[in-house]
């Protein structure tokens, strides 16, 4: 799935970019482009292990 994240989050940043260039750029585009890289980034950051094991007992004992 990540095959398919990476390209999807490059393209969104480029379309994000090309809009600001442009001399009147349209904030729907960019908008949305912005949102299209969040999501891509929080579909791979749940991917990422947590750094504390879990475990049933959270007061650390």
């Amino acid at each position: 799935m990540k095959k398919f994240v990476y390209p999807v989050m490059l393209i969104a940043v480029g379309i994000a970019f090309y809009e600001q260039s442009l001399n009147h750029p349209d904030q729907i585009i960019t908008a949305i482009s912005f949102v299209i890289f969040m999501v891509c980034l929080m579909f791979l950051g749940s991917k990422i292990p947590s750094k504390n094991p879990d475990s049933e007992d959270e007061t650390g004992r």
